[in-house]
């Protein structure tokens, strides 16, 4: 800025409109120059879109006086049905300076803010909705969690700034709440489970910036709160092995009604296969038990799809890169090595044989070995007839 002035030579600042809370904010950071920034009264004002005045400093009610690095404003913005007024027409916001001489100098600054991805008329803030891959893995004992999230912004990939991954887990069988699992700088994870429920929760959050020219930024949020099941206690083979002798019949034309047998089976493929992926992809919203009763009524199977469990399979049993495998003796004799082929884990254990004999041929019976067991202790007694002895 050219001006005449004995105390500000620039006047610059970065301006950040942060709407990645619950309350909107405006951060401004102060990039001004001068001999004598200390004589200098600063004010600043903020209107919406729709004119609505946010925030009205003046000369008699200044923001700052002299030197200051960094000012944020969290005066409550227009707020129509719980969320802001996104653009339309620019918020706009002017940075007014008064040097010692009684000059005045304005710096004007705009941002355009638009919806972010997944934000909709009916929401009720101002958050995207952030979209994450969720796939139950059993045979691992774990879910694993991607974030997929859409955060381009007006044409922006923008900078990610901050990012989170809470999952809570429900009640385990002993009516206790295990401490939830968190991460931050989340991209991908591996959450470890070791029982079934249907109220599985888990927030995924993701902050970044969007730098619009001008120094001028617009920080915005995306989020998603959801709670899915992990369904490792269906065990589907009862129901495949009556799906197959179905198919078998109708192959080998074994059944009577074959035409009847036949639109059995186009109704339980499309059931069947939701079934597959609500159990892996708990997020997809399928009804997983209550498609399998579909399916049992559809065939008239006779299988009960829900008690034979395989649930989880425990940690200490499963097949897990980083897991390590070693044999502790507790007492006794046993000894034991652990060899790895590939995924398979062979766990060698070996004992030790003892036989105590009379070594030499006495001839008299005076003597006599009794074995005796007391837990991992085995004791051989040397019994000697005195009598016979003698």
């Amino acid at each position: 800025m050219n001006v005449v002035s004995p105390d500000i030579s620039v006047l610059e600042a970065l301006v950040v409109f942060d709407i990645s809370n619950a309350s909107p904010l405006i951060s401004i950071t102060n990039q001004s120059t001068g001999p004598h920034l200390a004589n200098v009264t600063w004010w600043v004002t903020v209107f919406s879109p729709s004119g609505t005045p946010i925030h009205t400093g003046s000369p008699t009610t200044p923001d700052e006086v002299g030197i200051w690095t960094n000012l944020t404003l969290t005066d409550a913005w227009p707020m129509p049905y719980n969320s802001i007024e996104f653009s339309g027409a620019p918020y706009t916001l002017s940075l007014f300076a008064q040097d010692s001489v009684g000059h005045v100098f304005e710096l004007d600054k705009s941002a355009s803010i638009c919806r972010p991805t997944g934000n909709s008329q009916g929401s009720q803030n101002t958050y995207g909705i952030a979209n994450v891959n969720v796939k139950v893995l059993c045979e691992q004992a774990r879910i694993f969690f991607q974030d997929q999230t859409s955060v381009s912004y007006k044409g922006s990939s923008g900078v990610q700034t901050s990012s989170i991954l809470k999952v809570v887990y429900p009640l385990d069988p002993t009516y206790t709440i295990p401490a939830p699992f968190q991460i931050s700088s989340f991209s991908t994870a591996m959450v470890p489970i070791s029982y079934s429920s249907s109220n599985y929760q888990f927030l995924a959050a993701s902050t970044y910036s969007y730098d619009q020219g001008n120094n001028v930024s617009i920080v915005v949020k995306y989020q998603i709160i959801q709670t899915f099941a992990v369904l490792c206690n269906i065990d589907l083979m009862p129901l495949i092995c009556e799906y197959q002798k179905l198919i078998d019949d109708v192959e080998n034309g074994t059944c009577v009604d074959v035409n009847s047998a036949t639109k059995k089976i186009m109704l339980i493929n499309p059931k069947l296969a939701l079934v597959v992926m609500g159990i892996l992809q708990p997020l997809t919203g399928v009804d997983v038990p209550g498609l399998i009763d579909e399916i049992q009524k559809i065939g008239g199977f006779t299988c009960n799809c829900c008690t034979a469990a395989t649930g989880v399979i425990p940690q200490n049993a499963s097949v897990v890169d980083g897991y390590t495998f070693s044999i502790n003796p507790i007492c006794g004799d046993i000894s034991g090595s652990v060899t790895q082929i590939g995924t398979n884990i062979q766990i060698n254990l070996s004992d030790k044989s003892y036989v105590f004999n009379m070594g030499v041929v006495t001839g008299t019976t005076a003597f006599s070995i009794t074995p005796a067991a007391n837990g991992c202790l085995k004791t051989y007694s040397l019994n000697v007839s005195m009598t016979q002895l003698a």
